[in-house]
């Protein structure tokens, strides 16, 4: 006898479930404040320790009520090596990246991506309201002739994250209703290109697109993506690190390839060259001109837009290891599981963080949470279209 999944059903294992995605979303809503323009009004240790405080609950209370296996060990040893990184670096990405996904495991994978779906809509459009209407700034940055606009975010890079994640969910939770979704990804695309100005995210919402588009085609190439994913995101990632030491600074190649890339072959080669590789990371300033530093221009601009180089370089060997390590393995897990177009999307948003730094921020990145969930729970009792 089965048990229809229609509201709620007050269940020990929907309680739990209910309790820790309540706390989910209260870091979110937290990180989504951290990164807007309230900020400046509302005390930033609050935020991050209410961050902390919530991502720490949802951990807990899957380690006592969930399933404890494999993927318990891997969350619980990467949050050590982020309690380390916090000790040494005092930098709270890697402890908050293992929590959010240890915490939300066995959570099923619809109801996650909807959650983070509702609420980054909600928050976005609230601030843009707010900054539209005066209320909290709408920061514009000029390049290249144009204005791109932050919307109440305290940069444009995070608006334009915050879109290309939205499109991410949407793909993910509607691949079937072809027309509508691609209707929806379009116009974020649009919107990111128009405002934000972000090449990157825009490209990558393109990349979705044609996804969803050849996704028949791509189911029947599986074999061969579960073989050649796993292994691209792995060398992919190592090769977008340590591009600058195989291509000479200054030849022509590396000026036409720091264009394409807005300058961050030169900061790259900054961090390569100037910093080395330590166990539990190192305390790294930066500065991406965002908020009203970036409008006063009090610090030179130093920014690490590569997530995994960020990872390497800033949470240490032990961290980047980790990352590396899951996000391979889940690409594999999903598409050797028929999943193929999920497992796709997923790479998509690795490659992403390759060009952006928004890929380790939990408040941005709102696929965290599924990178150790286990397949089945793609599936529903609503038979959701999440299978292609």
């Amino acid at each position: 006898m089965t048990e229809k999944s229609i509201g709620f059903n007050f269940n020990e294992t929907n309680l739990i479930d209910n309790t820790i995605l309540f706390f989910y979303s209260l870091s979110l809503i937290s990180g989504t404040i951290q990164l807007s323009m309230f900020t400046y009004y509302i005390s930033g240790s609050l935020l991050v320790f209410t961050r902390l405080a919530m991502c720490g609950c949802a951990f807990i209370l899957s380690l006592i009520f969930k399933r404890f296996n494999l993927k318990s060990i891997v969350g619980i040893s990467f949050s050590i090596v982020g309690i380390i990184v916090f000790l040494k670096t005092r930098n709270l990405d890697y402890l908050l990246f293992a929590m959010t996904l240890t915490g939300l495991k066995d959570i099923p994978v619809k109801r996650v991506v909807k959650l983070t779906f509702i609420i980054t809509l909600v928050s976005l459009l609230i601030l843009v309201l707010l900054s539209i209407t005066g209320i909290i700034p709408n920061l514009g940055y000029p390049r290249n002739g144009r204005i791109r606009n932050s919307f109440g975010t305290t940069y444009p890079l995070v608006l334009s994250a915050y879109l290309f994640y939205l499109a991410v969910s949407v793909s993910i939770l509607w691949p079937k209703k072809t027309f509508v979704t691609l209707s929806i990804m379009t116009l974020l695309m649009i919107l990111c290109n128009t405002y934000t100005g972000s090449r990157n995210d825009t490209f990558s919402i393109a990349l979705l697109i044609l996804i969803i588009v050849l996704k028949k085609y791509l189911k029947l190439a599986k074999i061969l993506l579960k073989t050649l994913i796993p292994i691209f995101v792995v060398v992919g990632i190592v090769f977008s690190i340590f591009l600058t030491k195989l291509i000479p600074f200054g030849t022509n190649l590396f000026v036409i390839i720091n264009k394409l890339l807005s300058d961050r072959l030169i900061l790259q080669d900054t961090l390569v060259n100037n910093y080395g590789i330590k166990l539990f990371g190192q305390v790294i300033v930066q500065n991406g001109n965002g908020g009203y530093e970036g409008q006063n221009s009090l610090m030179q601009y130093f920014y690490i837009d590569n997530s995994y180089a960020a990872s390497l370089y800033v949470g240490g060997l032990l961290s980047f290891c980790f990352i590396v390590g899951i996000c391979a393995y889940r690409c594999y897990s999903l598409i050797k599981k028929d999943f193929v177009i999920v497992g796709l999307i997923l790479f998509i948003v690795i490659i992403n963080g390759m060009v952006e730094s928004s890929f380790i921020n939990t408040s941005l990145n709102t696929i965290i949470p599924i990178l150790l969930s286990d397949p089945k729970l793609f599936l529903s009792n609503e038979k959701l279209n999440l299978v292609e």
